[in-house]
């Protein structure tokens, strides 16, 4: 009886083993089986996850390595964000010569050969009447680079009686990402007076 028993218990331990097998058997777990290894659901999944994980960080690292963004110019609004450079050279030689009594054309030499262009300033002196308003350079134009030219034609002559002039002074001074250079220096031109 003991020996049935006994038959019966491995009979069923066999049983059991089978069954088990035959689950490893399915799907993914396969392979794993074929190698003669047991692995747990848990342990394949956590391994999955593990590999993902690293797999992910390394697309992470790679994607950005070596991609960092240069700063913005934003023409009249300075930089958006500071970084190591250097900023070009100032331009120089500006000429300032009246067109057909009226405009003004502007020329200078470039010293650099990293600008993004030049932004243009101009002031505008009343010369005749007392007390005339104070002077001041605000931004005229922006040009792209290489460009060593611009006409203003936004002047005018001066229609005031006793007779008066308009002077525009000028200066110029180039940019990129990383600033401004200096100032060129100053030319002026003045319009003729009508009667």
């Amino acid at each position: 009886m003991s020996g049935d028993n006994a038959e019966r218990r491995e009979t069923n331990g066999k049983s059991c083993e089978g069954k088990l097998h035959a689950r490893f058997d399915e799907g993914s777990l396969e392979t794993h089986n074929k190698m003669g290894a047991r692995v747990s659901l848990s342990n394949i999944v956590w391994i999955r996850r593990i590999w993902i994980g690293l797999l992910l960080l390394v697309t992470i690292i790679s994607g950005y390595g070596g991609h960092c963004k240069s700063p913005t110019f934003h023409a009249g609004g300075g930089l958006t964000s500071g970084s190591s450079g250097t900023p070009p050279n100032a331009p120089s030689n500006l000429t300032a010569t009246i067109i057909e009594n009226v405009f003004v054309d502007l020329k200078w030499t470039d010293h650099s050969n990293n600008e993004f262009g030049f932004e243009i300033e101009r002031e505008v002196t009343l010369i005749g009447p007392p007390n005339p308003p104070a002077p001041t350079y605000t931004q005229l134009h922006t040009v792209g680079q290489d460009i060593t030219s611009y006409i203003d034609e936004d002047t005018q002559r001066s229609t005031i009686t006793p007779p008066c002039t308009y002077r525009y002074t000028y200066r110029v001074r180039a940019y990129n990402s990383h600033g401004y250079s200096a100032y060129s220096n100053e030319a002026s031109a003045e319009t003729m007076t009508t009667y």
